[in-house]
């Protein structure tokens, strides 16, 4: 090969090479590095109290920790020379909150109010804590002036999640339905709106939502939720196809209860046994397993469930009711079985009169 040739080989070769680098590996800081590193702040803060980096630099680590209560003393005196920093607003609110001292994060965001410079995140972190504390009638008005000041597609959102929050069904729906006109979709549709929709029998409107969302966010909820709509409107084979699909418990629940609603009684005992088969002490599935033997004549079968669960729980007032009760009819059906037997049969063939 020409030595020219060679030498542009070489050139490509070299440009196309890529050192391996090992991967950046961020070191673990425990928490007693930070709580040494903020006892050292604080005896720099009470040497240079106006050396507002240190302070700054405190808070930061105070926030590594996730905010703990003894970071009170740091956000009480940096109020004093940061309440017109964002970043230390964002801090105070964030322990405030992490804390539970909410007329604390109330007071401040009043503070801010009236020197209007109250930020948006922290008007909601003051309606959510209105409602937190339930005080509705405050979070509702707050919530009003918030939405007139706001009005972006994701601030119709928080109104209905809000909304909803309070028990405001309708004024929850018209937000929905603001948000859904430039936010298509979104996880609160499936998990909050579709739920609301089906509570007050929209259910043409709540399918309509739960169809427009995309699968990848769908889940075993979402599924659920279709497959109760589909119940509710006569589609019962479909609906029991939606939830056989999930191997869930909460999922053998609903059939179970669909079928003996049915009196499909050996299609309720078959998903009774699935649960059963997860947690062979549940209680519950027992006992109903006992009430649907005894609701189609399988009276033993009850009894053997009811004596069950005397034997894991002697005190078991309910199981032993269904005892006496199921005792009751096997007493009462076999009077009726002797008394049958008692009756004289009226002999109607023809005699010889002499």
């Amino acid at each position: 090969m020409h030595p020219r040739g060679l030498f542009f080989l070489f050139l490509i070769c070299g440009c196309n090479f890529r050192p391996k680098y090992d991967p950046i590996v961020v070191p673990h800081v425990s928490d007693d590095f930070y709580y040494s590193s903020i006892d050292q702040l604080e005896k720099k803060i009470e040497e240079q109290p106006g050396d507002t980096d240190f302070i700054k630099l405190q808070l930061t680590y105070f926030e590594q920790l996730d905010w703990p209560s003894s970071a009170g003393r740091a956000v009480r005196r940096a109020k004093k020379t940061l309440l017109d920093d964002p970043n230390f607003i964002k801090q105070c609110a964030d322990f405030y909150r992490k804390n539970g001292r909410y007329i604390d994060l109330i007071m401040l965001s009043e503070d801010l109010k009236e020197v209007n410079s109250s930020p948006k995140w922290l008007r909601q972190y003051e309606i959510e804590t209105l409602i937190e504390m339930n005080r509705k009638r405050s979070a509702a008005e707050q919530l009003r002036y918030y939405l007139l000041a706001w009005n972006a597609p994701e601030d119709d959102l928080f109104g209905a999640l809000q909304y909803s929050k309070l028990g405001d069904t309708v004024l929850a729906i018209y937000q929905f339905e603001q948000s859904r006109e430039s936010i298509p979709w979104h996880r609160s549709y499936l998990d909050v709106y579709a739920p609301i929709l089906v509570q007050i029998d929209l259910l043409n409107v709540a399918e309509d939502v739960l169809r427009s969302q995309p699968h990848e966010i769908r889940s075993f909820k979402t599924d659920r939720l279709i497959a109760e709509l589909y119940y509710r409107q006569e589609n019962r084979k479909s609906a029991k196809a939606i939830l056989k699909q999930h191997d869930e418990i909460e999922s053998f629940w609903k059939l179970a209860n669909w079928y003996r609603q049915e009196r499909s009684w050996d299609s309720a005992i078959y998903q009774l046994n699935k649960i059963l088969m997860r947690d062979s002490l549940n209680r519950e599935a027992i006992m109903i397993q006992g009430d649907v033997n005894q609701e189609r004549g399988f009276f033993t079968s009850a009894l053997r469930s009811y004596y069950y669960l005397l034997q894991q729980d002697s005190t078991d007032t309910e199981a032993r009711e269904q005892v006496d009760i199921v005792n009751r009819k096997i007493a009462y059906l076999r009077r009726i079985r002797e008394s049958q037997r008692e009756i004289p049969t009226l002999d109607l063939s023809k005699k010889d009169i002499e």
